[in-house]
């Protein structure tokens, strides 16, 4: 297997945790979160009406709870959560034209590179949103978020590279530097490894 290979296929694994690890935890937050958590609020409100004007009512606050805790009424989140997405399918589409053979690849690892640092980029952007509290539903939802920040952040990395790309103006430098991975050894079992480190680069 050529170097050019297992350097991309390392670039991969490594870039798959790293949306892995946002894409989990987003999920999280939206699905048992928000979702759950209001639907099962209107249930019971339901259970409780007394006429159908009070369960119209309570369908419409289970609608407008979700719109407002799931961002969608918040164009720069929204947009945030668009490119994160696109940057994930292209990763997707890329691993499926990998067939594992011995020279096989997915892509050129300067393009890995390239989508690392785009995805980072728009990964550190939402989470500079969220961690601002400018949201529309920052003060009604700050438990939610709170508890959404420290899974992404658990160690300390989404805050460090946050801070100092607001403080240097390198808005496109953000997370690479420090959550690239090593170049020295591409063995097999060198890029499988990457699967097993924390997932914010540590």
């Amino acid at each position: 297997m050529s170097h050019q290979v297992l350097l991309a296929r390392t670039q991969l694994l490594y870039l798959t945790q790293q949306m892995a690890h946002l894409i989990s935890n987003l999920q999280v937050y939206f699905q048992v979160d928000v979702i759950e958590v209001e639907y099962s609020n209107m249930q019971d409100s339901i259970a409780a009406a007394h006429d159908f004007a009070e369960v119209e009512r309570a369908h419409s606050i289970y609608l407008s709870r979700l719109l407002s805790q799931t961002f969608l009424e918040n164009e720069v989140v929204s947009q945030s959560l668009t490119d994160v997405f696109h940057h994930v399918k292209t990763l997707c589409k890329w691993v499926q034209d990998d067939d594992e053979g011995e020279y096989a690849t997915a892509s050129d690892p300067a393009d890995i590179a390239e989508l690392t640092k785009e995805f980072l980029r728009s990964a550190n952007a939402l989470y500079t949103v969220f961690k601002s509290n400018k949201t529309d539903a920052a003060q009604r939802m700050a438990p939610l978020l709170r508890q959404l920040l420290l899974r992404l952040n658990f160690n300390g990395a989404y805050g460090r590279q946050a801070a100092r790309a607001i403080a240097t103006g390198e808005s496109s430098h953000l997370l690479v530097s420090s959550m690239q991975p090593p170049t020295q050894s591409f063995s097999t079992h060198g890029a499988s490894s990457w699967m097993k480190t924390d997932t914010t680069g540590h």
